[in-house]
């Protein structure tokens, strides 16, 4: 029986996706409250909090979510990036072929309006 039964269908409808967006949502902060977690206080702008806050709204997500979302994007990106780092300095002493400066400022120009 649905829970929803006491509403016409498109009421029931929406009720349920904002149940499921809701349930999802409570799914995905638990994640980050659980005992696998630890407290950091930062200091940031007002204007970035404000930010902040823009994007929390925009996602409706909360703004703890929005931190944490940000920080394991940025954390995954700096470990890409540390790999790729890593795997070019290995074929550079092993002997690998790199392009020269005016072949890089040839392609750097070729970016340019």
């Amino acid at each position: 029986m649905c829970i929803f039964a006491n509403y016409d269908e498109e009421n029931s409808l929406v009720l349920a996706r904002l149940f499921g967006k809701i349930c999802s949502q409570l799914q995905s902060e638990s994640i980050h409250t659980a005992q696998n977690t630890g407290n950091i206080t930062v200091r940031i702008s007002t204007d970035t909090q404000k930010k902040l806050d823009q994007v929390a709204v925009s996602v409706d997500r909360s703004r703890n979510w929005v931190i944490n979302e940000a920080i394991e994007n940025y954390l995954s990106v700096y470990e890409w990036q540390e790999k790729r780092i890593s795997d070019r300095l290995n074929s550079a002493e092993k002997g690998g072929v790199f392009l020269n400066s005016g072949q890089v400022d040839k392609i750097v120009e070729s970016f340019k309006p």
